[in-house]
């Protein structure tokens, strides 16, 4: 997949997916102090449709919504001429390692892949609170279900 689609920035994906993904994920994922516990969708890039925001999970979830409601995206190549209009920008989360093309390397590039698979990213389930990680509990807070919305 990687090797196919090289640019970072410029990686197929399903829209209703990802606005799905997005609004299912705690805000907890967007915050560089609590996110350890949370997959690191806030770290992906997405359409700027809207005027130029912070890249957080209002920016990107607005843009999305966006893309799915209005431009009636589904699946999206942002190679297509019918995209290449719009800028791709990273979201506010996105390290050195996240905007490395031709990689596949982080957490984020598994997001990437499975978003291109057309799969809505969730949250653990609501049994779950606490991880175990280095030899501490921690709690996390957890969402109930996926969002279906796009």
């Amino acid at each position: 997949f990687v090797h196919e689609h090289r640019h970072s920035l410029r990686r197929p994906f399903w829209a209703p997916a990802m606005l799905d993904s997005l609004l299912s994920t705690p805000f907890e994922a967007f915050n560089k102090s609590t996110w350890r516990f949370h997959q690191k969708i806030g770290t992906l890039p997405f359409p700027q449709l809207l005027q130029r925001g912070d890249g957080g999970q209002a920016d990107m979830s607005a843009n999305l919504a966006v893309a799915v409601r209005i431009e009636k995206w589904r699946h999206v190549n942002p190679l297509d001429q019918s995209v290449a209009r719009v800028p791709f920008v990273f979201g506010a989360l996105a390290g050195r390692f996240d905007r490395a093309n031709g990689r596949f390397v982080t957490e984020k590039d598994f997001l990437v892949w499975l978003l291109a698979c057309n799969v809505t990213i969730c949250d653990i389930g609501l049994e779950t609170s606490q991880y175990f990680f280095q030899g501490q509990w921690h709690e996390r807070r957890s969402r109930a279900k996926c969002v279906a919305n796009g």
